[in-house]
């Protein structure tokens, strides 16, 4: 299958670098903005050609499929351009940002007769799939769900090419619509996106204008407290999940997925083998490896017929992050 990309951000990259590992698939063209930046793209991750128009990259590539993978703001109209050349659209998370954008997508999928896949690779990790299980085979035991999520951004992050991101035009939001949007999808997709928005208050703790530091509330199922807190200006605070139920306490702490157990019950020197062999193994997940997983489903979904993956979900995240947003 031919691809070709639009944008030359780091979910771009790691795009160009999974579909060199699926076989019979690879990337024809690259567009953005600069012509320099997309040069050294392209050449970077072996790609013959890189455009600056658009328009030109379809009509002289013709590719199969397209990855849109450029500012989110910029999404839906890379959308519309792209349904007029390809069957096959990608896009990275937040697939657009506004809800009146939502409601076009929907109409343009029917109308265009496209599908429309969006990337959430970690729905593919060991994690996802062990809290998925467990989750629905104790979903009329739960009571409560905490979870607290950090991933430190710099002031410096903020600079040059990435200076959109604390733009909330631009972005649609920070810290909960750039990376918390993952965590939300995947209670979305356990809960079956049934929540009541209890409270929600935001902090600009670096002088953004975007948030970067949320804290939400949420009632799922009509039964289960949901205290989530969402930031990316503490160097300090871990990520971690805990659902409580009768009887049970499941646990993620970074990427990794365990059934509590009593301290006392494990030997002190199995303990401490056992955080720092999951330690390491939190630098290897929710990598290239699940990228690839994700490509390789769309690919093979839209074999025979046009299949959107995670599509529905995505634009009940966006609904769902701008209610709490409100």
């Amino acid at each position: 299958m031919k691809f070709a990309i639009i944008g030359t951000s780091s979910a771009a990259a790691r795009h160009a670098r999974a579909i060199n590992h699926i076989r019979g698939s690879h990337v024809v063209a690259v567009c953005g903005s600069s012509k320099e930046h997309t040069d050294s793209f392209a050449k970077k991750y072996h790609i013959t050609k890189s455009y600056t128009n658009v328009d030109r990259l379809y009509q002289n590539e013709k590719p199969d499929a397209v990855i849109i993978a450029n500012i989110p703001s910029k999404h839906y109209s890379a959308i519309v351009k792209a349904a007029e050349y390809v069957k096959i659209l990608i896009v990275e998370k937040p697939i657009v940002v506004t809800n009146k954008e939502v409601k076009l997508v929907k109409k343009l999928v029917k109308t265009k007769k496209c599908s429309i896949s969006v990337v959430y690779q970690k729905r593919y990790s060991k994690t996802y799939r062990l809290l998925r299980n467990r989750v629905a085979r104790n979903i009329t035991n739960i009571n409560y769900l905490n979870l607290s999520f950090s991933e430190y951004r710099r002031p410096p992050y903020f600079a040059g090419h990435r200076s959109w991101l604390k733009n909330w035009k631009s972005s649609g939001g920070g810290v909960l619509m750039q990376q918390g949007i993952h965590w939300i999808n995947m209670l979305g997709s356990l809960f079956d996106y049934d929540f009541e928005i209890k409270s929600a208050k935001a902090s600009f703790d670096n002088g953004l204008e975007t948030e970067d530091s949320v804290a939400v509330s949420l009632l799922a199922k009509k039964h289960i407290t949901c205290n989530l807190f969402f930031t990316r200006a503490s160097t300090t605070h871990l990520t971690n999940l805990c659902v409580y139920g009768k009887g049970f306490t499941y646990e993620i702490e970074g990427s990794r997925f365990t059934k509590r157990i009593p301290r006392n019950t494990l030997p002190a020197i199995n303990a401490i083998l056992n955080r720092v062999l999951l330690k390491f193994i939190l630098v290897t997940n929710f990598g290239l490896t699940e990228y690839r997983k994700f490509l390789t489903d769309v690919i093979s979904k839209n074999t025979n017929k046009l299949t959107s993956v995670f599509l529905e979900d995505a634009l009940k995240d966006i609904l769902l992050i701008n209610k709490i947003y409100e």
